[in-house]
């Protein structure tokens, strides 16, 4: 049986912040957070790894880093623009939207409008 590398580096995927933003959102709705809140999202390689960056996080007010089995992003919560950003992600899931150019040909190379945008970067 052979062993799998994993090479690229973990990051952030849309369905993480997706779920951050709904959860910030119902925290809000609460009373337990608002605009200005620091939101983060950790992504780890592997349990050991997202424990590490996790304790790391708590001890350390979870600032943005990197290692090698992970990282940790954050930014500051507005509902505004967390409901802005969401709207949009659900009309590019759902096909409501027209594509937007991006400057990252990792993007275009993954997005559904690849072969039809005259943005794509894909060769």
């Amino acid at each position: 049986m052979g062993k799998t590398a994993i090479r690229e580096p973990p990051r952030r995927l849309a369905a993480d912040v997706v779920y951050l933003y709904i959860s910030t959102a119902l925290l809000e709705d609460n009373g337990l957070a608002g605009d200005g809140s620091v939101i983060a999202v950790v992504v780890g390689r592997g349990e050991k790894c997202l424990e590490d960056l996790l304790r790391q996080g708590v001890q350390e007010g979870f600032k943005p880093r990197k290692t090698g089995c992970g990282v940790i992003y954050t930014e500051i919560y507005s509902r505004m623009e967390a409901l802005r950003r969401l709207r949009s992600l659900l009309e590019y899931w759902r096909g409501e939207r027209p594509p937007v150019p991006s400057p990252s040909p990792h993007r275009c190379s993954k997005c559904r409008y690849r072969d039809t945008c005259e943005h794509s970067t894909r060769a």
